[in-house]
């Protein structure tokens, strides 16, 4: 359960998707743009994302999907991990191209309005 909804209900078409999903409900789309995946090392420039709640998305990954405490780190680190930094750089892409996009906007209605 995080802030009242239990993440084991949410729907994905493989553990991919749910943990992809997982992470945009507990983390905000600003902490995936500027944090990267824990644990953070002191010299790298982003930090990392918060443990805790971290925490609670490793047990509902390994709760759905069955997977024993004991080769879940193995799952995580060679399964799961890769696509996880996969996407929070595509999220900070996503993000900048929206940005983007907007700013483009905002111009043109600018331009529009002269």
């Amino acid at each position: 359960m995080y802030n009242g909804k239990d993440l084991l209900t949410t729907r994905a078409r493989d553990i991919y998707d749910f943990a992809r999903q997982t992470l945009r409900i507990l983390f905000t789309p600003k902490e995936l743009n500027e944090c990267i995946l824990p644990p953070g090392r002191k010299h790298l420039a982003r930090p990392a994302l918060d443990a805790e709640r971290f925490d609670k998305f490793h047990e509902a990954v390994r709760v759905k999907y069955h997977i024993s405490a004991l080769h879940y780190d193995s799952c995580y680190s060679k399964l799961i991990k890769p696509r996880l930094s996969d996407f929070l750089c595509d999220e900070r892409k996503r993000q900048a191209k929206a940005l983007v996009q907007s700013s483009t906007a905002a111009e043109n209605t600018f331009q529009a309005l002269q």
